[in-house]
């Protein structure tokens, strides 16, 4: 009987491990993927779409808990701890939004949920198996909508079966997919599988142009010019540094910037273009006047910015106005402070392929936040879909310093006995 020496199990036990591993990958991806039909889809399987996503992150509180259960997770976890410290400030200080200010408390369960599935997906170790699963299923619906797109006589809208709720979504959906394919192509070593994921990353990149989705294009190229100069960005501490805290900083104070070159005596004269269309000139005005009113503690968690006197009220369209606006000063710096630790912790892995392209995604995301929200009290099934990349990105960045810190060792104690 065979036994696997780094984890002590039989050969028949590893590969039933290994099944179990990518029946997990694989159910948890496909739950993402069903709710895609989120916005105003029809029910699949009876089942509201709205639910998979919850359904998905009910998956991944379980997956947090077996981690805990498990022996020796403390290392693994210890490794978050940024991360987790950021959570557990949040959470709290949403917490205390939500006693003093309102009675809202579904933002919060939103909240717990969404930072609960990233923490498990950054725990759990993946394997090169489950991202070339994963990057094949990408890539396959990425194949199944291009074919659509053609045989419909190219109209993006006509054929989206998701009926994703506007060109933005749609297109940003597509930038995330991209990465996906991206890394099964990193992980294939067979030849044709190499080529097909190519060309499923090319109908990507097409049909992310076709979407008509400027921010999401933007930042992928963003992401795309980050990826190529990593090694440049990622050389040493001290660069990394200063390039992402530029980048972080010019995405802070973009709307503000942006509302400075403007002339805003026309802004006040906008109207409302349609039932949940607004301008973003007249967004980022009424949500700094509205974060005004209470710049340090913010307005509460779950308030949304009155666009005019009676009228509808919208999110700002910026994730770091709409943390602002709900949180104040207090709730920004801790966010800040999450996103770094994020950054930080794909820079101690970044030899690694996989974390390269994370990391790109990372940067990409940044710049996407400015013009909608993502990473931060969403609903928004790409929210999950930005998140389990990430998290990808996490769990391989914390492999890959555990075998430079080994090596490391191993040299040292060659040297030592060569010494000797």
């Amino acid at each position: 009987m065979k036994i696997d020496r780094k984890n002590g199990l039989t050969a028949s036990e590893e590969r039933l491990n290994s099944l179990a591993r990518v029946f997990w990958s694989i159910t948890i991806f496909s739950l993402i993927i069903l709710s895609l039909f989120e916005w105003g889809g029809p029910r699949i399987v009876g089942i509201d779409p709205r639910y998979w996503r919850l359904i998905a992150e009910i998956m991944s509180v379980s997956l947090f808990f077996v981690y805990l259960t498990q022996q020796n997770p403390v290392k693994r976890i210890l490794r978050l701890t940024p991360i987790l410290v950021s959570f557990v400030v949040l959470l709290l200080w949403y917490y205390l939004r939500i006693v003093i200010f309102t009675d809202l408390t579904r933002p919060l369960v939103s909240t717990i949920l969404m930072f609960v599935f990233f923490g498990a997906i950054g725990c759990r170790p993946w394997r090169n198996l489950d991202l070339r699963i994963i990057s094949c299923i990408t890539a396959t619906l990425i194949c199944y909508l291009f074919y659509r797109w053609i045989i419909d006589g190219m109209q993006l809208f006509s054929y989206v079966p998701f009926n994703w709720w506007n060109k933005n979504g749609t297109g940003y959906v597509f930038a995330l997919s991209f990465p996906l394919v991206c890394i099964g192509r990193i992980h294939s070593k067979r030849k044709m599988e190499w080529i097909s994921l190519t060309a499923a990353m090319i109908m990507c990149f097409i049909l992310l142009t076709v979407s008509g989705a400027r921010t999401a294009f933007i930042s992928f190229c963003v992401g795309m010019g980050v990826y190529w100069f990593w090694p440049l960005i990622s050389r040493n501490r001290s660069r990394f540094i200063v390039f992402g805290g530029i980048f972080m900083l010019l995405c802070l104070i973009y709307p503000f910037v942006y509302l400075s070159v403007l002339d805003l005596t026309e802004i006040s004269s906008l109207k409302m273009l349609g039932y949940g269309v607004t301008s973003r000139k007249m967004v980022f005005l009424r949500s700094v006047e509205f974060w005004a009113l209470s710049p340090v503690v913010g307005n509460g968690l779950g308030t949304l910015v009155p666009m005019f006197d009676g009228g509808a009220s919208r999110t700002p369209h910026n994730t770091y106005l709409f943390v602002l606006v709900q949180t104040g000063v207090v709730g920004l710096s801790v966010y800040v402070y999450y996103l770094w630790s994020i950054c930080f912790l794909l820079f101690r892995g970044a030899g690694d392929p996989l974390v390269r392209v994370c990391g790109a995604v990372f940067f990409g995301l940044l710049l996407y936040q400015t013009n909608d929200v993502v990473m931060m009290v969403s609903t928004l099934t790409m929210s999950l879909w930005a998140y389990f990349i990430l998290g990808i990105g996490i769990s391989r960045a914390d492999e890959y310093r555990r075998k430079f810190s080994l090596s490391t060792q191993l040299r040292c104690q060659h040297s030592l006995k060569d010494s000797e």
